[in-house]
């Protein structure tokens, strides 16, 4: 290692390189959306995008309907 110090210093300099650039193109292929064209829950996931705006990867609006006598810090805790 003492002898060849440099030449494994460079190698491993050029696998961190190399890691770097690949990691950097990984987030394109990776896809957290998993379809079947042509079946039935693929035409339903398309129509909720489609027509209500859904979203499939797993964001959720939820929306509370409060009465009018609720008090202002169970309405801003909602």
């Amino acid at each position: 290692m003492l002898r060849h110090r440099w030449p494994v210093a460079i190698a491993w300099l050029a696998i961190l390189v190399a890691g770097f650039w690949a990691s950097g193109r990984l987030s394109d292929l990776q896809s957290n959306v998993f379809s079947v064209p042509g079946t039935d829950s693929e035409h339903v996931r398309s129509v909720l995008e489609q027509q209500f705006g859904d979203r499939s990867d797993g964001a959720f609006t939820v929306v509370f309907r409060v009465a009018n006598s609720a008090d202002p810090p169970t309405v801003s805790r909602l």
